[in-house]
């Protein structure tokens, strides 16, 4: 982003991003837990945006070097008493919605990971060498979070990707080692991930097509 600042609490629509999202999940019913992984000295400023979102569900703990570690803490935090299934969202993706959310839930009754995706559209290549050559789009998909899964088989992938040093990119890939194939869903072209600058502006955009009036 080329931004000091924590991307997750850059303003979206007049509040943080951040704040978007916990008010998301805050109003889905069936949540149990509510867990921020923030980054260790970014604790104050995540609780000054939340400022007024009061939910006893919510809980903010120091996240890890990298991103599945943070995910595998919060799922550390809630072995002693376990939910039966997990959602882990993107704090830089702002403007999940909620028919997103319940159609993660939905898929969850059938199959252990559920991942919200958007089929390619674009021709895409692949450099081979000094070559390149075109790669077949119809079979290839742009994934999103939330991601969902069942608790036993995404507490014992991450166990797995521990011990044995492995790095996902994302967590449905941990399951896939285990021979857990993720199942789409439609994703949504508005749930994007600020990464770069002009995404920010393209957010502001889409945040006031959603925006209810």
């Amino acid at each position: 982003m080329g931004l000091t600042e924590n991307k997750v609490l850059l303003p979206v629509g007049g509040e943080p991003g951040l704040r978007h999202l916990v008010r998301l999940f805050s109003g889905i019913p069936g949540i149990s837990n509510l867990i921020l992984l923030v980054k260790r000295g970014q604790q104050a400023a995540v609780q000054q945006a939340l400022t007024g979102l009061d939910d006893s569900r919510l809980e903010l703990l120091e996240g890890g070097a990298e991103r599945q570690d943070s995910v595998r803490i919060g799922l550390e935090h809630l072995a002693k008493d376990p939910p039966h299934w997990v959602l882990v969202h993107d704090g830089a993706r702002p403007l999940a919605t909620r028919p997103l959310v319940e159609r993660i839930l939905q898929a969850l009754s059938d199959h252990p990971s559920a991942v919200p995706a958007l089929p390619v559209t674009d021709t895409v290549r692949k450099r081979i060498g000094a070559a390149t050559e075109v790669l077949p789009r119809e079979n290839l998909f742009l994934v999103q979070t939330p991601q969902g899964f069942h608790w036993k088989p995404l507490w014992d992938a991450h166990q797995t990707a521990k011990r044995e040093g492995f790095v996902g990119t994302d967590d449905a890939q941990l399951l896939e080692k285990s021979g857990i194939s993720a199942y789409l869903v439609p994703g949504e072209y508005s749930n994007l991930k600020l990464t770069v600058a002009k995404d920010l502006l393209l957010a502001e955009v889409l945040y006031s097509l959603l925006a209810p009036e």
